[in-house]
């Protein structure tokens, strides 16, 4: 009785065949486990609403912390900024370039929308 050969190319070459899937399976799961799916938790971010009032023509910079929403001339009669700003308490500041004037505000996060405007050439804030 004949006794057929192994094929040893055939054996070698399924043992590498499954020895790439372990490979594959492994870093499947560990690109899972590294990056797992869905959006990463973020802090919930606050919209501060900063609106302009009388500053018609002002060259003016206005700044939330070190953020800055507006910097240039002032073209209608209102104004509106906005930002997102993850902070509870922050301070909004409104520097006028053609007065030479800085005014510093603290607004909060409940503040929103805040109301800048020119009242007997001084700036003051108006809150909700």
């Amino acid at each position: 009785m004949k006794h057929a050969k192994l094929n040893h190319n055939k054996q070698f070459m399924f043992g590498i065949m499954a020895m790439a899937l372990v490979v594959i399976g492994v870093v499947i799961l560990f690109w899972m486990w590294c990056f797992p799916q869905g959006t990463p938790d973020k802090p919930e971010s606050k919209r501060y609403e900063v609106q302009l009032l009388g500053f018609r023509g002002d060259s003016l910079q206005v700044s939330l912390d070190d953020q800055i929403l507006f910097d240039g001339t002032v073209d209608g009669d209102t104004c509106i900024l906005g930002s997102d700003y993850p902070e509870k308490q922050a301070v909004l500041m409104v520097g006028s370039f053609r007065r030479d004037e800085l005014v510093t505000f603290e607004v909060s996060d409940s503040d929103s929308p805040i109301t800048v405007c020119r009242e007997n050439d001084e700036i003051k804030m108006k809150k909700k």
